[in-house]
């Protein structure tokens, strides 16, 4: 018997069947591909903005103290997996001396071209160095000391005053705008013969690949490289850590394995409506001769067939469908999103998933098929007892249930890696589907009841039909519950998340500007001293409300339950001179009383920093520095986006009391109310002609939301997604539906049941499904919305404070009714326009 005629007649005679089976994998696989390429576009996105701000250098290798090495250490770095680019440079300490002006500078020797791997370079004015000894200076530095293109200057190098030409003026750009400010730049080799010898350098910035774990690629260079050598974070990203949107971006990884499930569970209720609705033909072949192998290795044979085409259409469709997706959350968001990235990832993807889970998803339904004898499935209606739920599913389903929760609690806990929360959490989610034919019935009717007085009769029938089709409507009630839980589990994250950290830079940068030196490494002692006399010339700037000078220093916390006994820290030194709250972000502790305890030397610390070595408020902490070993009251826990948390707060007076603490490396300026952009100018002055770095708070809150709203703009980009999909499923299961149901509905049409009576039925099936689909998904994103809370305050030692967001909710219920009453639209109009005649001849 050639069996593939029967299909392809089949295919032929039913277009609208084929057509919507086909479009469910071109929709899974677009999913698939569009989520592939739109997560690692967003993810490039992140690397881009944070690049902005951080640098693009995750690691720095520099020579011990004051020394040099050679640069063949080069070849080894470059060859380390996870190095994109080892840049090499000299930064040296120097006295830039011009008309009478001596001021403390870092000059710094680059290859230009090699050094564009790690700075942006942008000219204001004049042209890049060509001769040995031409020099670049940022544009606002070098007017505030009247300096311009062609003018002589002066450094101090081991070899005596060695004078140096302008050649050209640098704009702020990137990273350039934060650091070119106490910078001179020259060509390496003129720094090579003036500091060191030719071939010696003492920094190697390395920029990482986009997949590559900083961390890996850290330890591997250290195990690598001399003993030394030191490997380390560059300075501008422990002031600004990834932390502060890193728990954002994990989002991207749980959407984009909910798409995959979406993509999934859609192809396979698509394959189930396809075989249930052919039933009568299945069963005239099993009649006639067909073996049950044979029937199930025709069904296979069509849904490989069916999974490749719709690979092929489906992956040009989500490409398309990524593009549009990463441009149109980048114009909602106003940030400027890269090219797509597009790598073998989606292709590979799209590849395994169209075939195969259509021959699986194909594979269920033909099993079942297979099993089913030619009498009952030559009837016109399905028998129930497929749908009949068995003591063995129920134990089933409760099984996976209460396992994947079971883990989940363990990961919350901490008995478990709270990594795992991803994965498992989708698992859990998958596992609550097997739940939904329980409790379908009680919900329908409730649902039903609920409705009766906008539904009336139409909707009674419609609940009937719903639980006729147990499966069927259990699928997509399970694709919304995806869908819907999906987005309101992460939407409620995101937003706290976000809360969080808006409230976080608002209480602790509340300073106006901030003036530094060029610091290479916090704590570290290497950078260009700002006298502590400096902040006297700060105050006397008319309009200036108040100065506070910070001093970072590293140390280590003693933690005995760490495998290494310690935990590297950053001690922040401030002066808390202003009035009001203290720019700190606090968690635990009593903040009413809290100054007058740092004056008598408690510490606050930071709560992922409390939560690793397992401190309290009221603990004692041994904290290691240069003067020894020094006990340490915690009068308070807050909050720390700097340094991965790793912070140590303490009062400045007491501090350099206690620790031998000397010099500023940053001032935080408050101007005056309705003085802020003339204090904006005179400091700028004083610190360009003081060779100092100015930088505006609001500038860099401005930095970190534009972070935020990229990542978060192709987070809602991917959840938008998920709805799509759902929709789709909503729509091809009516479709279905009312295919089936054609003889019923003609009938109904027969004694006098009215073509809006049959709209009404149809769309008060929509209602039902979706009403489930949207009161389950809502539940469970709360519930989700609190574990992952719980898990932040696990993984993180904090966690945003948990809120319902009334108008996400709204939201979620408003657009998936929209969506559920715009799937129904079409099926529900097919079917009151059926031709009576020929539908009561449909089988």
């Amino acid at each position: 018997m050639v069996l593939w005629k029967f299909t392809f007649r089949e295919m032929k005679s039913r277009p609208g069947r084929a057509t919507l089976t086909l479009l469910s994998i071109v929709i899974g696989v677009a999913a698939v591909v569009a989520v592939t390429v739109g997560t690692a576009t967003t993810k490039q996105a992140f690397q881009e903005m944070y690049a902005s701000v951080a640098g693009k250098a995750a690691v720095e290798v520099v020579a011990a103290g004051d020394g040099f090495f050679g640069s063949d250490v080069l070849a080894k770095i470059e060859q380390t997996p996870g190095v994109k680019a080892a840049v090499p440079s000299i930064q040296k300490l120097t006295s830039f001396r011009y008309k009478g002006n001596k001021l403390g500078m870092f000059a710094m020797g680059v290859d230009l071209s090699r050094d564009t791997a790690v700075r942006d370079y942008e000219l204001a004015e004049g042209r890049f160095f060509e001769k040995k000894y031409e020099i670049l200076l940022e544009a606002g530095f070098a007017h505030g000391l009247g300096i311009t293109v062609g003018d002589k200057v002066k450094l101090l190098t081991p070899q005596g005053m060695k004078t140096f030409a302008i050649a050209g003026l640098l704009s702020p750009h990137g990273v350039a705008g934060f650091k070119q400010g106490g910078i001179v730049f020259m060509p390496l080799a003129t720094a090579q013969s003036v500091f060191a010898r030719a071939g010696d350098i003492n920094m190697i910035s390395v920029v990482l690949d986009n997949a590559a774990d900083e961390k890996a690629v850290t330890e591997s260079l250290a195990a690598a490289l001399p003993s030394s050598l030191t490997v380390r974070m560059p300075a501008e990203r422990s002031q600004l850590s990834k932390e502060t949107i890193e728990k954002v971006q994990k989002g991207l990884d749980l959407a984009y394995v909910t798409i995959m499930a979406l993509a999934f569970v859609t192809i396979l209720n698509t394959f189930l409506m396809n075989v249930g609705e052919r039933r009568r033909q299945l069963a005239v072949l099993r009649a006639i001769g067909t073996t049950r192998r044979q029937l199930i290795h025709m069904l296979l044979i069509e849904g490989l067939v069916m999974g490749s085409v719709g690979t092929l259409l489906g992956t040009a469709a989500g490409l398309g469908g990524a593009y549009l997706l990463t441009q149109s959350m980048g114009k909602v968001y106003a940030a400027t999103m890269p090219s797509l990235q597009i790598t073998l990832a989606p292709f590979i993807a799209a590849g395994l998933l169209g075939p195969l889970v259509s021959l699986l998803a194909m594979f269920i339904p033909a099993w079942i098929a297979g099993r089913v004898s030619p009498l009952e499935g030559m009837r016109f209606v399905a028998s129930d007892r497929h749908g009949r739920i068995s003591l063995p599913y129920v134990l089933l389903a409760f099984a996976a249930f209460l396992s994947t929760g079971s883990v989940m609690a363990a990961c919350i806990v901490g008995l478990l890696p709270a990594k795992l929360m991803t994965i498992v959490g989708v698992f859990f989610t998958l596992s609550f589907l097997l739940l939904i034919p329980m409790i379908l019935r009680p919900l329908t009717w409730l649902i039903s009841a609920a409705l009766y007085p906008f539904l009336g009769t139409e909707g009674k029938i419609a609940s009937r039909q719903v639980l006729r089709r147990r499966v069927r409507t259990s699928l997509t009630v399970g694709i919304l519950y995806i869908a819907v839980s999906t987005a309101v589990s992460l939407g409620t994250n995101i937003l706290d998340t976000v809360s969080d950290i808006q409230t976080w830079t608002n209480k602790t940068l509340k300073g106006d500007f901030l003036v530094r030196a060029m610091n290479q490494e916090m704590g570290s002692g290497l950078s260009a001293k700002m006298p502590e006399s400096y902040v006297n010339d700060l105050r006397a700037i008319e309009g200036v409300a108040n100065v506070d000078s910070l001093r970072y220093i590293s140390g280590s916390v003693h933690a005995p339950n760490l495998q290494d006994g310690k935990q590297q820290v950053m001690v922040c030194v401030r002066d808390f001179t202003g009035k009001g709250a203290l720019p700190l972000d606090i968690k635990a502790g009593d903040a009413e009383h809290l100054r007058d305890r740092l004056s008598e030397g408690e510490v606050v610390l930071g709560t992922t920093l409390a939560h690793r070595v397992g401190a309290n408020v009221g603990d004692d902490i041994t904290l290691e520095t240069r003067e020894g070993p020094k006990k340490l009251h915690v009068a308070a826990t807050a909050t720390a986006y700097m340094v991965g948390g790793m912070v140590v707060y303490m009062e400045g007076k007491t501090a350099r009391q206690l620790l031998n603490v000397e010099g500023v490396d940053m001032y935080i300026v408050n101007a005056a109310p309705g003085a802020l952009a003339a204090v904006g100018e005179r400091v700028k002055a004083s610190s360009d002609a003081n060779g100092l770095l100015f930088q505006s708070f609001a500038e860099l809150q401005q930095r970190i939301n534009n972070m935020t709203k990229g990542v978060i703009a192709g987070l809602w980009g991917l959840l938008a997604l998920g709805l799509v999909v759902g929709a789709f499923a909503v729509a091809n299961t009516l479709t279905m539906n009312v295919l089936e149901q054609t003889r019923e509905l003609a009938l109904l049409r027969v004694v006098a049941m009215t073509r809006w009576q049959v709209r009404k039925t149809i769309l008060a099936q929509a209602l039902t499904i979706g009403s489930i689909g949207l009161f389950t998904g809502i539940v469970g994103g709360i519930i989700g919305a609190y574990v992952m809370n719980l898990c932040s305050a696990q993984l993180l030692g904090h966690a945003p404070v948990f809120e319902l967001h009334p108008s996400l909710l709204l939201a979620c219920v408003g657009i998936g009714l929209v969506v559920i009453v715009g799937a129904a639209l079409i099926p529900a109009e097919r079917a009151a326009r059926l031709k009576l005649l020929i539908a009561l001849q449909y089988e």
